[in-house]
């Protein structure tokens, strides 16, 4: 047996990080924002913006550290840095309970790698899925997904 690690690092809630570090980092500088531009309102996201902000620099698990720009326009770069940092306070969390794994898997490898495009291209060419209000869904019903409404909540979005 083997135990796995999995890092969000891609998608969505990672978007959202970014800009929300983004926003602090503008801040912290004196520009005035809308709080309700940000996504995420944790004190962690001004500590990730300070830390950005003063170039600091981040162990990785895997590869080289990661040091911030201190950029706040570079979105990209600050998206590096906010998931290097997480990632370092998670890799410490684990150690201080005692927690250890033996593989480590990063979400954005399965983009890189090719292997969310061609999972959707599969199930797409087996006719699992359908379009409706702009996405991408899996038709869920097909395969023993019952006991729920077959109209709202028996498919799971995936694109």
């Amino acid at each position: 047996m083997s135990r796995e690690f999995y890092y969000n690092d891609a998608g969505a809630q990672i978007a959202t990080l970014a800009a929300s570090v983004q926003l602090r980092a503008r801040q912290l500088l004196g520009e005035t924002i809308d709080e309700d531009a940000i996504g995420y309102k944790g004190d962690y996201i001004a500590e990730i913006a300070r830390a950005y902000l003063a170039k600091e620099t981040v162990p990785a698990r895997a590869g080289a550290p990661v040091t911030a720009q201190g950029n706040f326009n570079d979105l990209e770069a600050i998206r590096a840095f906010a998931v290097a940092y997480l990632q370092h306070e998670q890799d410490t969390d684990l150690a201080a309970l005692g927690v250890r794994f033996d593989h480590y898997f990063l979400e954005s490898s399965l983009y890189r790698d090719g292997q969310v495009e061609r999972a959707v291209a599969a199930m797409m060419q087996s006719g699992m899925t359908f379009e409706s209000e702009g996405a991408l869904w899996l038709r869920t019903t097909a395969i023993g997904d019952v006991g729920r409404s077959a109209r709202r909540w028996s498919t799971t979005k995936i694109a």
